[in-house]
Order: structure tokens, then sequence, then C-alpha cells
């Protein structure tokens, strides 16, 4: 599976990047036919308090594509978030798929 990581408005260092490939890798155990996916990391320099750091990712698969938009305090969080939230799309789809199919038996 390939992953396309950019950063807008700061510099991506090489343990943000090997943690959303780790943190995506992790995701083909809800579906072995990922495609590939893009993840685009910001910071918000107009926000002077809270939550700045936005995460935003798409996750190719056939079909429909899944998508998650993130923001929080800090990178780390906002990537492991973002995470949570594209595993919990899958697995939503991975049941769906076994409920259709006992249904239609």
């Amino acid at each position: 599976m390939e992953i396309q990581i950019s950063a807008k408005d700061f510099s991506l260092t090489e343990s943000l990047r090997r943690r959303i490939e780790s943190r995506i890798g992790k995701l083909t155990k809800y579906r072995k036919d990922i495609l590939g996916a893009t993840v685009a990391l910001s910071l918000e320099g107009h926000r002077a308090k809270g939550e700045k750091y936005l995460a935003d990712a798409r996750v190719m698969i056939p079909g429909n594509d899944v998508f998650a938009k993130v923001r929080a305090f800090d990178m780390i969080v906002a990537i492991d978030r973002m995470a949570e939230k594209l595993s919990r799309q899958l697995q939503k789809g991975k049941e769906r798929q076994t409920t259709n199919r006992k249904s239609s038996l």
C-alpha cells in the first residue's frame, strides 16, 4: 500500500512519518484490499489558542473511499485520533459486509 504524506506550514519529521505509516499500515487488518492512502498534516497559525493541528486522511478502497479529518492540540494526538476514526469506519464497513452476507443466505 502506498501512503502519500504532505505537511503544510511545518516540516515533517521522520518520527511523524513513521508514526503515520505505522498507524495507517495497521488498517489492513480490517480491509486487505486497501489501494493507498493520502495524509495531509497542517498547522493552522491563525488559531492562537486551542486545536491548531489538523490531520486529514483519505484511504482508497474499491467502492467508496474512507475519509477522516481531526483537529487537536498536538500533532501526535491528531494523527492517533485520525487513525482511530479511520479504523472505526473500516470496522463498520466490515461488519456491514458480513451482516449483508448472512442476511442474503
